[in-house]
């Protein structure tokens, strides 16, 4: 993807962006908010692109299912942390 222009870059190259920032997990939620954020401004609003307009890219099922996968392999480790507590708590509300 480096060699490709971001005004040539379509849907699926952000999201496998943001996939991968989420797979990471090094970064928090608010910085994963924070990048998707960006990429709508850049690709919807400087860009005008078509596929940009309602932005299209998931990064909250990301942080639940990253949450999920935090919370299994704490319990695997004796351990008891979350560290997005808040992403898997409206996970399981929601199903």
């Amino acid at each position: 993807m480096p060699n490709k222009p971001l005004n040539e870059r379509t849907i699926e190259d952000v999201q496998t962006y943001i996939d991968l920032l989420v797979k990471r997990n090094k970064y928090q939620d608010w910085q994963l908010q924070q990048a998707n954020n960006a990429l709508r401004l850049l690709y919807g609003e400087c860009f005008s692109l078509p596929w940009a307009k309602p932005w299209p890219v998931v990064v909250n099922n990301k942080m639940s299912e990253r949450a999920l996968l935090n919370e299994k392999r704490s319990k695997r480790n004796g351990a008891c942390e979350f560290k997005d507590e808040e992403c898997y708590i409206s996970s399981s509300i929601k199903g």
